[in-house]
């Protein structure tokens, strides 16, 4: 099974779960989606560079500047400090999300993959996550036992038989 690693940065609760439901939704039955949320941007930064991840999600207008401060959130040029951070030294996709029409821009330059603006189309976010995201073929099909090579000599010598009406005796 293929494990897809996943980060969340958002001090909101409902909203990081739905993104975490919608990330799940792309995967299929055979990938296992280990995800890690961050509500503080100390969080946020502190597990970006220290962790491999394959997407990173976050919702800059509502990612807190920390737990004694939970009330107060990053500007924008904090924003793009911790994006250019993050993208030097990982090559994991950065997807904003919920961005300001006037901060989408800054974003985009500062290196994010993505930036979704507001209203949050769930549709918009499922499609850049399946073309961010490598999730392989179903492991079914990984994993799927093949043939020997008797066997495939003994299924030849069958469709030999049947062909030319020869019986086994």
């Amino acid at each position: 099974m293929h494990t897809i690693h996943v980060l969340i940065g958002n001090s909101n609760l409902r909203v990081t779960n739905m993104i975490e439901f919608l990330v799940r939704s792309v995967c299929d039955r055979q990938t296992c989606l280990d995800s890690s949320r961050a509500p503080y941007v100390e969080d946020f930064l502190a597990q970006a560079v220290r962790k491999q991840f394959d997407l990173i999600v976050f919702n800059p207008e509502n990612l807190a500047r920390s737990a004694e401060r939970p009330r107060s959130f990053l500007t924008i040029r904090e924003t793009e400090n911790a994006i250019r951070s993050i993208k030097t030294l990982r090559a994991a996709p950065i997807v904003a999300v919920c961005v300001s029409p006037e901060n989408e821009f800054h974003l985009s330059e500062a290196g994010a993959d993505l930036v979704l603006g507001l209203p949050f189309n769930c549709d918009d976010f499922k499609s850049a996550v399946s073309r961010l995201i490598l999730v392989p073929e179903s492991a079914t099909t990984e994993n799927a036992i093949r043939p020997s090579f008797a066997a495939g000599v003994r299924r030849g010598l069958e469709i030999l038989t049947e062909t030319f009406g020869l019986s086994r005796s």
